[in-house]
């Protein structure tokens, strides 16, 4: 079991390793000149977009796996921590491939009985499934999509934290996106003026300051425990 102050310190560690490289990539452009000036501002654009990515996925990540640390039940845990956690039972349930064996070969093809049968046997087993600790697998915080605020609020809802704090943030990083997308697919006349360039290192910063903070408080608060959510209602 992992303490709450060792998942806050790496994420303190991480957060402040990623903000002292833009604030030096940002030191280096201001005293730069010319053609220098104009790449490392188009690189800042890009560095903050990556750390925002990767602090993003790194905590989510870091959060999910303290929880699974903490050998705590899924009866135990919040909706959303425990749906997290039985995610390989949910894909069971719609696994449209499994076959019950009494009519494996009389009626393979029928997709009712056998969604029945995969139905029966989930509320069979329902006890058992929430007796069992939190294992919340490593893709569900994985996703192909590029980042966006959108999904930020997705990462946070899958693991039980506040998406709707995320949302006032919403238009810093949608700007940051953009023209990130911009540059990332060869726009070379694109370069931003010294106070975008310094808004965007201040948005990344200041939203993964902001997931530190959430991830803090409920781990320091227990908000992943049901009893807890159910005393704040």
């Amino acid at each position: 079991m992992r303490s709450v102050e060792d998942v806050v310190g790496d994420l303190e560690a991480d957060r402040l390793s990623r903000e002292t490289e833009l604030r030096l990539i940002e030191r280096l452009a201001m005293g730069s000149k010319d053609t220098e000036r104009v790449i490392l501002k188009r690189s800042i654009v890009l560095l903050s977009y990556a750390h925002l990515e990767g602090f993003c996925r790194f905590s989510i990540s870091t959060y999910a796996s303290a929880l699974n640390s903490f050998c705590l039940s899924c009866d135990e845990a919040t909706a959303a921590v425990a749906a997290a956690g039985m995610t390989d039972v949910f894909k069971a349930l719609r696994d449209t491939n499994s076959k019950h064996q009494l009519f494996k070969k009389s009626l393979s093809d029928d997709r009712v009985l056998h969604m029945s049968a995969r139905e029966q046997t989930f509320v069979e087993e329902t006890r058992k499934f929430f007796a069992r600790p939190v294992s919340i697998p490593d893709d569900l915080v994985e996703t192909h999509y590029s980042l966006s605020t959108d999904v930020i609020r997705k990462l946070m809802f899958q693991v039980g934290l506040k998406a709707e704090e995320v949302e006032p943030r919403r238009g810093a990083i949608d700007r940051l996106k953009h023209i990130r997308n911009l540059i990332a697919h060869g726009d070379r006349l694109k370069v931003p003026s010294d106070e975008d360039t310094a808004s965007y290192v201040v948005t990344a910063i200041g939203v993964m300051s902001f997931l530190q903070q959430e991830i803090t408080f409920a781990l320091s608060n227990q908000t992943y425990r049901k009893l807890v959510e159910e005393s704040a209602a």
